[in-house]
């Protein structure tokens, strides 16, 4: 969950019919560290139940969306405001006005978030909130009528894997189910033939962008909303902070433009490397230990062999046809040119020995793994002896 980026990442994946450039049609935010900086409510049984609950209003909405840490003339809450109001409204690609939803796993329920949102002066723009969480006594789903009040319902979560993007799949497929207020008559129907590919969701968890259910269906355009640990106003320190603008006034400039052009924002198939503040980081101290992950880190993806050997003793090789077959399937790549676990070896001895820079005197390196393969680590050792990389570890 963590980012060293103080704003948002936004990503286009591939997919078929990529080139056509379909428009974002449906804008789906996450709740908590997304739209909140943290959700901080009161214990208060109308504040769950009752629509329109409103006590506190200054305090709570302070707490949970103005951030401390970028100072402007315009409040966190009014640039959401003016952005939620730029989505809707639609743009030349888009051919019409967008549908903006709230997708929410907050343990305090549908009525809570909206009920909070509608202090803040947010709520005129979304369309629904549905809620996760299945909570007794709570409703799971309120939309938003023709004429603007909003009334509870029960989305078909039942009938759903219980990942974000199962559900945004779902919702493609009966669009009215979950937006109950497309079948009141006169109401225009924005959304027919939605498709996932005309979907940005925006959270600030990188997990819900992909499902691990049997179908394993993908979120292909997306947000990823910072988190950061701090001192929060009178709250003490706090963990996994997060929010759309807390930490950069970039954030709302760069959604808007993901979700009018996403196919700018193609995501890019490559490592990225990042440096967290510390105390003294400004001396460069440099790397003396490296640490690898295992399974798709090291190999693409793991395949074991079944002989108990290879996980009890050091040293343990299959016959020499089978040796090439498991090289072949944990470490070679079929995407790229040229001979990957030869590019690996050179790479981890260059890693090893140390890299001169300039007037930096060479100097030689720790190479480890630290993986939770199941099948422990003779089994890797073996594994990376028999492709010849266990030599720089």
């Amino acid at each position: 969950s963590r980012s060293t980026r103080k704003g948002v990442w936004c990503f286009e994946r591939g997919f078929e019919g990529q080139e056509r450039r379909p428009p974002v049609r449906l804008v789906v935010f996450d709740w908590d560290e997304t739209l909140t900086l943290s959700t901080f409510l009161p214990a208060d049984h109308g504040l769950r139940h009752r629509i329109g609950w409103c006590e506190w209003a200054e305090y709570i909405t302070l707490h949970n969306f103005e951030t401390p840490f970028v100072q402007t003339e315009k409040s966190r809450m009014e640039k959401l405001e003016a952005l939620f109001a730029d989505l809707a409204a639609g743009d030349a690609n888009s051919s019409g006005p967008r549908t903006l939803a709230i997708l929410t796993r907050n343990n305090q329920g549908v009525i809570a978030c909206l009920n909070l949102l509608m202090m803040a002066g947010l709520d005129e723009h979304f369309s629904a909130i549905w809620c996760m969480a299945n909570l007794t006594g709570i409703p799971m789903g309120v939309y938003r009528r023709r004429g603007g009040s909003w009334s509870t319902f029960s989305p078909p979560f039942h009938k759903v894997f219980n990942h974000k993007a199962d559900v945004l799949h779902a919702v493609c497929k009966d669009i009215v189910a979950w937006l109950p207020q497309l079948a009141e008559v006169g109401t225009p129907h924005a959304l027919s033939g939605l498709t996932p590919e005309e979907i940005v969701l925006v959270d600030d968890v990188r997990t819900n962008f992909q499902s691990s259910s049997p179908a394993r269906p993908k979120i292909v355009r997306y947000c990823k909303v910072a988190r950061f640990d701090c001192y929060y106003r009178d709250m003490g320190f706090k963990y996994d902070m997060g929010g759309i603008g807390a930490k950069s006034d970039n954030d709302y400039a760069t959604l808007l433009d993901f979700v009018q052009n996403p196919w700018q924002y193609k995501a890019s198939l490559k490592v990225v490397c990042t440096e967290h503040q510390f105390v003294g980081c400004q001396d460069k101290p440099a790397v003396d230990l490296v640490v690898f992950d295992f399974d798709e880190t090291l190999t693409l993806h793991t395949w074991m062999p079944t002989d108990r050997r290879c996980a009890t003793e050091i040293g343990w090789r299959p016959l020499p046809p089978e040796q090439a077959h498991y090289v072949e399937y944990n470490f070679a790549s079929p995407y790229v040119e040229g001979d990957r676990v030869a590019k690996l070896e050179a790479f981890l001895r260059d890693l090893a020995e140390g890299i001169g820079d300039g007037e930096v005197e060479r100097r030689p390196r720790a190479l480890a793994v630290l993986t939770r393969n199941g099948d422990g680590a003779v089994a890797v050792l073996n594994l990376l002896a028999m492709a010849g990389l266990q030599g720089h570890f």
